[in-house]
């Protein structure tokens, strides 16, 4: 089967580029794939006048018109920002008499709800159009499955959630081994810290607490830092138990979660999905402290992931870190189920074989149209 991809590649890793990179990498023994790269090159998006992104767009929209006739699928990964949009509703006018070709992947999901939640207006009908005849729509949820509910029909609509990487799963041994210790309670904070993920919100909790309570946690950044920098920085070296660590990736990265008993993303991200970062905490046996915005509702339940806090709320946050403090002993059950959780839910293997299933009905289903239009051309000739 031959397949064109549309889709974010590393570098950046990003929640949007990994899913891609893996199913890519899994897939490419069996099938011819292409790929036509739709990442940014830095995570802070260029405005919608950037010369620069426009002319990255007309060159994609370019790529696509000359090629995309010659792939038997065409997986589209959607944007959720208004630019985004419109080059994805461009995109799919082009190959509009082989929709049934396309699936799109809806990887995120709250900028969408925007999108699609008003019901009216030129460009909701553009996309009600061109996206109730795609082959088939992936989301990672029940949140962002009724979000495509207004343009599509359910049995299109396939929820596949995201995974943790293979060699982030630990054992309970090791989960056992870092809740032996928990004289000083270890909260990490691991995602590219942009506008919206509450890293800041977190380091204002963590300092707003008295002394004592400060004495017994450690607090851990992990990621790269993008918004607020300077006053982020700041906040930072005044407190010897709050360390930056920047990008981690591989056995840092698995590191740094074991060593951690409470993962913790506050986040309201305006284009928040459904977090790896909450995955990943839960392959390696971490509690998990985070809102209830996006799809994290479909991932995360409070009590037996963890524990919910109010977006945007520096004091909800507080209280919740005192609350972990003071009732740590209660963490370990937290940490081991989330495991568990996440070796019946959330693997790599089950992503791909659920991706794998979708792409090839689609490629299946237009074997099957084709064979019927050749038949019907045969009983209709002389």
């Amino acid at each position: 089967m031959k397949m064109l991809f549309v889709a974010p590649m590393p570098p950046p890793m990003t929640g949007n580029s990994l899913p891609v990179k893996v199913l890519k990498e899994e897939l490419q023994a069996d099938h011819d794939i292409d790929v036509i790269n739709l990442n940014k090159r830095q995570h802070k998006a260029a405005g919608i006048t950037s010369a620069g992104r426009m002319a990255r767009i007309m060159s994609v929209l370019c790529q696509f018109c000359l090629s995309q006739r010659r792939y038997d699928v065409l997986y589209i990964t959607v944007a959720e920002s208004w630019l985004g949009n419109v080059r994805d509703i461009v995109m799919l006018m082009i190959c509009r008499k082989r929709l049934s070709t396309v699936v799109l992947h809806m990887l995120g999901g709250a900028g969408m709800h925007d999108i699609l939640a008003k019901g009216k207006g030129v460009r909701f009908l553009l996309n009600r159009y061109l996206m109730g005849r795609v082959g088939a729509i992936v989301v990672e949820g029940d949140t962002q499955r009724n979000t495509f509910a207004h343009v599509a029909a359910r049995s299109k609509i396939h929820v596949i959630p995201n995974f943790a990487e293979d060699y982030l799963f630990c054992s309970d041994v090791e989960v056992n081994q870092a809740f032996d210790d928990t004289a000083m309670v270890r909260i990490l904070f691991l995602s590219n810290m942009l506008y919206g993920k509450g890293h800041l919100e977190l380091l204002e909790a963590y300092m707003s607490l008295p002394a004592e309570t400060r004495a017994n946690v450690t607090l851990d950044f992990a990621g790269k830092l993008v918004f607020e920098t300077e006053s982020f920085r700041k906040m930072i070296d005044e407190d010897s138990n709050v360390t930056f660590h920047g990008p981690v990736y591989g056995s840092a990265k698995r590191d740094i979660y074991l060593k951690s008993h409470v993962f913790c993303l506050p986040t309201y991200y305006p284009y928040e999905g459904q977090p790896f970062c909450i995955l990943e905490a839960y392959a390696t046996g971490c509690a998990v402290v985070t809102t209830d915005h996006s799809g994290i509702r479909n991932v995360f339940q409070e009590p037996g992931n963890g524990f919910e806090v109010t977006k945007k709320s520096v004091d909800d946050l507080a209280a919740k870190i005192t609350h972990v403090v003071e009732n740590r002993s209660g963490l370990r059950k937290i940490a081991l189920n989330n495991l568990e959780v996440a070796r019946a839910k959330y693997t790599k293997d089950a992503y791909v074989e659920s991706m794998s299933s979708v792409l090839q009905a689609v490629a299946k289903s237009l074997q099957s149209e084709d064979s019927s239009s050749s038949r019907g051309a045969e009983q209709g000739g002389p």
